[in-house]
């Protein structure tokens, strides 16, 4: 089943990231995906593939190599570098307005538990304290991630 239009441009912003950090083929984001997200989101190669060869047409990628069996490994373009900060910005945007939606569920407590309304919650105060002092904020939630985990590892 071919991906949702709504997934596509998640799969590009995703593929386009993954190769700025290092060069890719399709097969390699598949795998990346499926690790990542312990196998939950399977990507099928109709859609990774078709995708890639439509931003090398737009030459926002460009292929590096192409292998035995026609693997071809991609990386960004100038224009392909230009494009995923366009992205980025657009992101933000669409991230600072998405930010209070689920805010505006946490009274309805059929829809969210407690727990899910008080992560919309600290959602809502790590996006506004990011910017400000970084290091604190990444101290703090390393240390509630630490927590979460003995409290996972006690019940095991």
């Amino acid at each position: 089943m071919p991906c949702p239009r709504k997934m596509t441009g998640i799969l590009e912003y995703y593929c386009l990231h993954s190769i700025k950090q290092s060069p890719k083929s399709g097969y390699d984001i598949l795998k990346e995906i499926s690790t990542k997200s312990k196998g939950t989101i399977v990507i099928s190669k109709g859609n990774i593939y078709p995708l890639l060869d439509n931003l090398e047409n737009k030459n926002i990628l460009k292929i590096e190599k192409i292998e035995a069996r026609g693997k071809k490994t991609f990386s960004l373009t100038d224009k392909g570098i230009k494009y995923l900060k366009e992205m980025d910005k657009k992101k933000r945007g669409i991230r600072n307005k998405m930010k209070y939606v689920p805010i505006i569920f946490t009274d309805f407590k059929n829809v969210h538990s407690d727990i899910d309304n008080l992560w919309f919650k600290m959602y809502l105060h790590i996006d506004e304290c990011s910017g400000i002092n970084n290091d604190k904020v990444k101290a703090i939630l390393e240390d509630c991630i630490r927590r979460l985990q003995e409290i996972q590892n006690d019940s095991n």
